[in-house]
């Protein structure tokens, strides 16, 4: 299905919303940010004043339009690999198997680690593994169980995606 069919609905100014069910009765929870009204940041728990919690509450706690969460960091909550907020580096590269989502210059766009090449004017990046699309196809994998997942890409103009799936 095309992006533009989704039935977007405006968050806030920059931030639309879709939701696209699945055949195996999953749901994709879309997020579209326009990156010149909108910006993308890495809000740590302790900074936010709030213990762990759900997206919602901590969207909450950050004053944010939204907010997601993903397998990034480790059982003690240290970053897994890159992490770039407001051009800040915040840990360090792992050139493994990867995906790097960055966003430069108003632009998203996805690298692989172990290739990884910092573009000019890095607002934001996050390292995070496994790469489950890569040029536009699907990877496969031994387990095909279904997971909660966090996903980050970019659509056409190269704003940024984050799609959250429910099962």
């Amino acid at each position: 299905m095309p992006l533009a069919a989704l039935g977007w609905r405006t968050v806030t100014p920059g931030l639309d919303y879709a939701k696209l069910p699945v055949a195996s009765g999953a749901t994709l929870y879309v997020l579209r940010m326009d990156p010149a009204r909108q910006t993308l940041r890495v809000v740590f728990a302790a900074d936010a004043g709030v213990a762990l919690a759900d997206a919602s509450q901590f969207r909450r706690a950050a004053g944010a339009s939204a907010a997601f969460n993903g397998g990034f960091f480790d059982p003690a909550f240290r970053p897994l690999g890159l992490l770039v907020s407001a051009g800040k580096t915040l840990s360090k590269l792992r050139r493994v198997d990867h995906g790097v989502f960055a966003l430069a210059a108003g632009k998203a766009q996805l690298q692989h680690a172990k290739t990884w090449q910092a573009p000019d004017k890095l607002e934001f990046a996050i390292e995070c593994g496994p790469r489950l699309v890569v040029d536009g196809r699907p990877l496969t994998f031994k387990d095909l169980s279904t997971a909660k997942r966090t996903v980050l890409g970019a659509d056409a103009r190269g704003w940024p995606l984050v799609v959250v799936s429910d099962a």
